[in-house]
């Protein structure tokens, strides 16, 4: 649950670095839930592989927003569900 005077959780996921500097600031912010967390991040993953899509096609900007980042912080908040999101896209790899 996210904390009085906290911005709230819709806008942390529209615009999530706005509000943290990078994907560990999630994981070590005290103020949200894991479930909170995991929201946040899945909205960086999706940052991130939009960038990844850009770079590819030569229109990136040099945004450092990597996706190797928001992995390791999946993986501190619920080493479990980034098991489970490792093993959905190698799967989908295939």
């Amino acid at each position: 649950m996210v904390a009085k005077g906290t911005p709230d959780l819709a806008a942390m996921m529209l615009s999530p670095y706005e509000y943290f500097p990078d994907p560990m600031a999630v994981a070590r912010d005290d103020r949200l839930g894991k479930e909170e967390k995991l929201s946040i991040l899945k909205s960086m993953e999706a940052d991130a592989r939009e960038l990844e899509i850009a770079d590819e096609e030569n229109m990136g900007g040099g945004e450092q927003h990597s996706l190797a980042s928001v992995r390791r912080a999946v993986r501190a908040v619920d080493p479990e569900a980034a098991a489970r999101s490792e093993a959905a896209q190698t799967s989908k790899a295939l």
